[in-house]
């Protein structure tokens, strides 16, 4: 059962109880329990129905509290782990590196590698440090559907929950996707930070702070849920409304399988001129950051208006976070294709 408790002191003690709390970050609510505690651990597992393949972020509040959680010896990584967390936190940029004895390996999904963030959110912040201990925590919501923006969100999903899980409310998520994910490590004598998820760092800020200092390279991974992950949110099928969802492309078609007019369309930044049942537009101005911020609320609008099939018309994504953007707007659909002839849906040949 998912219930709102507003008061931090409370959530606090029910983190430290070994329960879960799920709480505002800048990007997404997050499902939060003990880091330091495997039973609290399992307990995300279980109340997300998230495969033990797929590791889980630690937030922490400071530098130093995760510097704790790290047995990473090289001074060169340790010196650019520093500096990213330096620059770029409280703040939706998650640094994983070799990860401390005092982290369940049930956590890193066997890895050894653990992926730490300091949320530049103030409730999220609060409830750490009032809580004293680092808050294990992915997104709260049923595995693979889509992210939760608000405190409603978190509470649809788990109303039904086995667990007894407080919900902090802080309204609206001001960022909309996950944090950015990046890899320390070193090839040969080289510093390399792989951006293994795209978020709210972009990779162009991470060059214009590196600078001549590491290389930065994104590692693409479109994987299932066999699969062992390096880090969250790199499966194919993921941030999923409960109904079929495609990307609307252009091209040659083959099979229908549904029609224009039982179709529900998110658009961006142009009106949708086909008879379809519902539409919303993630922005009219053409604005990433304003789809961003209505990406997950649009796709949980979409799966409520009793449609056939969702489908996603969005082209000419242009500035620093498109390549998030995309990201999130892909794995949804787990990248099916259809295309529209004469008010019919029919898959890309």
């Amino acid at each position: 059962m998912a219930i709102i408790c507003n008061d931090l002191e409370e959530c606090a003690q029910h983190i430290q109880q070994g329960n879960l709390v799920a709480f505002p970050t800048e990007t997404v609510y997050g499902l939060g329990a003990n880091a330091l505690d495997v039973s609290a651990v399992y307990k995300i597992f279980e109340a997300k129905k998230r495969p033990l393949t797929d590791p889980v972020i630690v937030h922490v509040s400071s530098l130093n509290q995760a510097l704790g959680l790290t047995c990473e010896e090289d001074e060169d990584i340790l010196r650019i782990f520093s500096y990213l967390a330096t620059s770029f936190w409280p703040g939706p940029l998650t640094l994983v590196v070799k990860s401390s004895p005092l982290i369940s390996p049930v956590l890193t999904a066997n890895t050894g590698y653990v992926g730490l963030r300091h949320p530049n959110h103030p409730i999220a912040r609060e409830l750490i440090e009032k809580s004293g201990l680092p808050i294990a925590a992915p997104s709260a919501n049923l595995f693979s559907h889509v992210s939760p923006t608000s405190a409603s969100h978190v509470i649809d999903d788990f109303a039904d929950s086995v667990f007894p899980i407080k919900v902090i409310d802080g309204a609206k998520c001001a960022f909309g996707i996950e944090s950015t994910v990046a890899k320390i490590i070193k090839k040969d004598s080289e510093i390399v930070v792989q951006i293994l998820r795209r978020g709210g760092i972009s990779e162009v800020a991470l060059r214009e702070k590196l600078t001549d200092q590491a290389r930065v390279e994104h590692r693409q991974n479109y994987s299932g849920v066999e699969v062992q992950q390096e880090a969250p949110g790199q499966m194919i099928k993921h941030y999923s409304p409960r109904i079929e969802t495609y990307l609307l492309d252009v091209g040659e078609g083959k099979e229908e399988i549904a029609r224009i007019e039982e179709s529900v369309v998110i658009g961006f930044n142009y009106q949708h001129e086909n008879k379809c049942k519902a539409l919303k537009m993630l922005s009219m101005s053409g604005s990433c950051e304003e789809a961003i911020n209505n990406l997950y609320e649009c796709l949980r609008w979409a799966e409520a208006q009793d449609g056939k099939i969702i489908l996603l018309a969005v082209y000419l994504l242009e500035g620093p976070h498109a390549a998030a953007l995309w990201d999130r707007i892909f794995r949804s659909t787990s990248g099916r294709r259809v295309v529209l002839i004469d008010g019919k849906i029919c898959l890309k040949a």
